[in-house]
């Protein structure tokens, strides 16, 4: 079996990975319930996208926007659209290497802290990662410099 490997792309670069990324997340965030691939795309246009991947096809992805700028205090962050893993490759530690890259990309780019909204059932998850609870429904990962 080939080693997966990290891939970081504009995902509008790559329509191909954009593809496969988004039916992985559909999948599994949206339950695969959307009833066209064009509506699929949508779920990540525009942002930037993170993969580990393995013969091309997406093992973990990760779609985020850097440079936002919290209007309490004027910080800058890096905000985490969605992080699935295929279920067949969970246990890897797959997610957590994105996250891991993505909190040296987002350094990299200035960014303070990295700010996710959790889905009612992935707050543990987040939470093992390093996130903390900022705000009621919103988490957050410090940077350190």
């Amino acid at each position: 079996m080939k080693t997966p490997e990290m891939c970081l792309q504009v995902i509008a670069d790559d329509t191909l990975l954009l593809q496969k990324a988004a039916e992985l997340l559909v999948q599994e965030v949206l339950g695969g319930k959307l009833p066209s691939m064009e509506d699929e795309l949508e779920v990540v246009s525009g942002r930037e996208v993170m993969a580990i991947t393995r013969d091309e096809t997406p093992l973990s992805v990760c779609t985020f926007t850097l440079g936002h700028r919290a209007h309490q205090d004027g910080r800058t962050f890096t905000y985490l659209s969605l992080l699935a893993t295929a279920p067949e490759e969970r246990g890897h530690g797959y997610a957590r290497s994105l996250i891991e890259h993505l909190t040296r990309v987002s350094r990299e780019w200035g960014d303070e802290y990295i700010q996710v909204v959790p889905s009612h059932n992935s707050s543990e998850y987040y939470r093992r990662l390093g996130f903390a609870r900022t705000v009621p429904g919103v988490m957050a990962l410090e940077i350190s410099t």
